[in-house]
């Protein structure tokens, strides 16, 4: 069902060309069809037991019949994405090029298969020249090897056979730096997912990579080589702690996709300016991460996943720099987005966080929250909350757990934190070692000074700083590949935990 309903949706927020002859517009409205598909889409039918209460409740063979109707919508869907309208604003230059260029392709391979040969070929050669243009090297590849055969076997025309063949072999040669540099970006990146502590295998992998493939960033200039070749060597700097170079890095990506507008899509507008944001909020450039932060989300589609990542990162800029009042104005512009509240996982997670936050310096610092939050915050909801990604034990989880203590100590719930602190202590133990989660394992150790020392300022201070000093040792880790994501620094937010304390001693 999660297919079904996926591509239903799909042709629900889209428009389609030929609503007279296809689905939706083409099949009865009252048909079992129709019907099955608009209460996927409006929510009311979400399994195959609905299907059957819905259409088959008094019949025999149930499941047959249910699975039956199931294929049927999922044919009717598949033929109709091929009349999505791509004169739509969510389509850019060059994603209808791709959509295009991938269509015409199945319409070659369709119609020369049986045959029709003259309208394969005109196709054919329309269709290359888009192809070529925006560097879709398979699609390209696959064009001119029919080419090739066309003209070497049906009008043996040995000029144009010759241009295909060689045609076909650069393209070859394109798609195998192609493959291989998105194999070592994969290889790079999943290594890192399982390990998040770059260790020196990692950096000479990474600079090894970007040694073979940097120099034919010029010559080869396709979308799938270029964007992995940047990434890549973004990442070996980046596993460095060499954040200049990651700036420098990131502005040749962005300028080398200005130059060349065409291969540019909606990835490349976001991904480097991100890690542009990332490099200067580490260097402590706050006006110069905010300035591309904003700059990219100009950029990108308002309300869209690529513009709630980047305007989490400047959430984040905000914080480094302690900059309250506007971290608090974008998270007011943010969740007056229409798809905020649409948004699921780990990115509504993110924002989960950022509520918690901004809860807790506006009350720490004393700022009017009432725009924020509208007067409230659901405080108690946030406590219960255990986040998706807490299934793993370390990274968000981290933060929630941190999170929870800070929106207990601004209420003066000392119970509440007290009542946590066992569970923290084997948290810490049992998760927390001196790997990527230090910082993490040391400030949790610093929270747990809090009803050591009975919430006293001077007491907790004296006991959490044997920790701190230890944190200090430790560069801080904004997000990127380590477990942990610190979205203010540790020794930061220890300064707003202890303006909450005064000299009075609060028991259980």
């Amino acid at each position: 069902m999660n297919y079904l309903k996926e591509l239903a949706i799909f042709i629900s927020r889209n428009k389609i060309k030929q609503t007279n002859t296809m689905f939706p517009g083409g099949t009865n409205r009252k048909s079992k069809i129709f019907q099955l598909y608009q209460g996927i889409v409006d929510d009311h039918i979400k399994n195959d037991e609905d299907i059957q209460a819905t259409f088959f409740g008094d019949t025999d063979y149930q499941v047959t019949y249910t699975n039956r109707l199931k294929r049927k919508l999922r044919d009717r869907l598949m033929n109709t994405i091929f009349l999505i309208d791509l004169n739509q604003p969510q389509y850019n230059d060059f994603q209808k090029a791709y959509i295009t260029c991938q269509k015409n392709l199945a319409a070659i391979q369709i119609l020369g298969s049986q045959y029709v040969q003259k309208s394969a070929i005109e196709i054919a050669k329309n269709t290359l020249r888009q192809s070529r243009y925006y560097g879709f090297t398979e699609i390209t590849l696959s064009i001119a090897r029919y080419l090739h055969l066309y003209y070497g076997t049906v009008l043996r025309d040995q000029k144009k056979m010759a241009y295909y063949r060689d045609l076909t072999i650069e393209q070859g040669k394109v798609l195998q730096y192609e493959l291989k540099a998105e194999t070592y970006f994969m290889e790079l990146n999943l290594a890192l997912f399982k390990k998040a502590m770059a260790d020196d295998n990692y950096l000479q992998h990474a600079i090894d990579y970007s040694d073979e493939l940097w120099p034919l960033l010029g010559e080869i200039k396709t979308p799938k080589f270029n964007i992995f070749v940047f990434l890549f060597t973004l990442k070996y700097h980046e596993l460095r702690g060499d954040f200049s170079k990651m700036v420098n890095i990131s502005n040749e990506a962005i300028s080398f996709y200005q130059q060349n507008p065409q291969i540019a899509n909606i990835n490349t507008r976001y991904v480097f300016p991100l890690n542009k944001i990332v490099a200067h909020t580490q260097l402590r450039e706050f006006h110069h991460a905010e300035t591309t932060a904003i700059q990219a989300m100009q950029q990108v589609t308002e309300g869209t996943g690529p513009w709630f990542s980047l305007a989490h990162y400047l959430m984040t800029n905000y914080y480094h720099s302690e900059q309250f009042e506007k971290a608090i104005d974008l998270l007011i512009q943010m969740k007056a987005k229409k798809n905020f509240k649409k948004m699921t996982g780990s990115t509504r997670e993110q924002f989960r966080f950022h509520e918690a936050f901004l809860f807790f310096f506006t009350q720490t610092l004393g700022i009017n929250d009432k725009n924020l939050f509208g007067g409230k915050f659901k405080v108690q909801k946030f406590l219960n909350e255990v986040p998706t990604s807490s299934r793993d034990k370390q990274g968000a989880n981290t933060t929630i757990i941190v999170l929870q203590i800070l929106v207990c100590l601004v209420q003066n719930r000392y119970d509440d934190i007290i009542k946590r602190s066992d569970a923290l202590k084997t948290y810490t133990s049992r998760y927390l070692k001196k790997d990527e989660n230090f910082r993490s394992n040391c400030f949790i150790k610093m929270l747990l000074q809090l009803p050591a020392a009975n919430f006293h300022r001077n007491g907790v201070e004296r006991k959490a700083q044997r920790y701190q000093k230890e944190l200090l040792k430790q560069p801080i880790n904004l997000f990127r590949n380590g477990a942990e994501h610190e979205y203010m620094p540790y020794e930061v937010l220890w300064k707003y935990v202890l303006q909450n304390l005064d000299l009075t001693f609060h028991y259980a």
